[in-house]
């Protein structure tokens, strides 16, 4: 049986220390019938010359060649996929970040979980996203893990994205279905995320498949923080910030259902249509939106700060959305 072809969308920005490392794993992969595309943000160290001697190493590997200044990791995937969608027809989509290191089979496990789940399913767009295992600059394992959901929902996606885009794998139908991915929202893996669980399905699979390299400024990385110290970080010093990124996250989300509303499920839009509601509906009306709908976030310490939040930093959370209201 023929294997079905997978393209591979990698985005680089200076990232010369991992890059050849990551590359690699791709090409040890057991699963051979890939190929990678790789695009560069504007580097200024030497990534695009590590990157440009692989092309001769392997023709698997593809480097469009772009005049771009620094526009973040979002914008770049947005590119690719754009690209992507008007150069391939591939039945199988992945990412990669440009600093992992991928398990040899995870292109071939990934494969199988989503033909398994596609099976019978009468072109239903699917995603599957996986677990992962932290390490440290040095490809270290480290001694915490991220929790992660094994279910993906418009209501748990509000609060935040439990699918990471550097273990996702989409089928045809669900590429067929994005027809672009904004340049200025939170996550490219937020977005599709979104798409999976508003007009397909999403499977989560348990086992780890990459190596997701964790650098000394990560929030993900808080292993050596005490009970104390988090609930300080959570509550205390991190809230102005989370505030603002509530209201960008209100932003993409509320721009996700304007152009796709017409084709989620009636269960999703009107859930939707109720949460813009609550959130103009006062502080109180939004936390108890919020907890009688279980939106809620990875874990315990996450979720008090989720509803501290969006009750005590609710004007300002306002008052950031109308502030892009009024500038768009």
């Amino acid at each position: 049986m023929h294997k079905s072809s997978v393209i591979i969308l990698m985005a680089t920005y200076n990232g010369s220390l991992y890059v050849e490392e990551q590359i690699q794993s791709i090409i040890d992969q057991t699963y051979s019938d890939w190929e990678l595309i790789i695009r560069d943000d504007g580097s200024t160290d030497n990534t695009v010359e590590i990157v440009k001697s692989y092309l001769k190493i392997d023709n698997r590997i593809k480097f469009i060649k772009t005049i771009s200044n620094y526009k973040g990791a979002c914008a770049n995937f947005s590119n690719l996929y754009s690209w992507m969608k008007l150069n391939r027809s591939e039945h199988y989509v992945m990412f990669s970040d440009q600093d992992d290191i991928w398990m040899e089979n995870k292109i071939q496990v990934s494969i199988d979980v989503l033909k398994r789940v596609e099976c019978g399913s009468n072109n239903i767009p699917f995603l599957a996203y996986g677990n992962l295992d932290l390490v440290n600059e040095l490809g270290k394992p480290i001694d915490h893990s991220l929790g992660l959901s094994d279910h993906l929902a418009i209501n748990t996606l509000i609060a935040q994205n439990c699918a990471f885009g550097c273990t996702m794998i989409m089928n045809k139908q669900l590429v067929d279905k994005i027809t672009n991915i904004p340049e200025t929202i939170e996550n490219h893996d937020y977005w599709i995320a979104l798409s999976a669980a508003s007009f397909g399905k999403a499977h989560y699979i348990e086992q780890k498949l990459i190596k997701y390299r964790q650098h000394s400024q990560n929030v993900t990385n808080q292993k050596h923080r005490t009970i104390a110290e988090k609930i300080s970080f959570y509550l205390y010093k991190d809230n102005k910030r989370q505030a603002l990124i509530l209201a960008k996250r209100y932003g993409m989300i509320k721009r996700f259902y304007d152009e796709y509303s017409q084709e989620m499920g009636e269960y999703n839009r009107i859930f939707l249509k109720n949460y813009f509601k609550n959130v103009y509906s006062g502080r109180f009306a939004l936390l108890f939106f919020i907890i009688r709908s279980r939106i809620k976030r990875f874990n315990f310490l996450q979720n008090v700060a989720y509803l501290y939040i969006n009750f005590f930093y609710y004007k300002i959370f306002i008052n950031i959305i109308d502030k892009e209201i009024d500038r768009n």
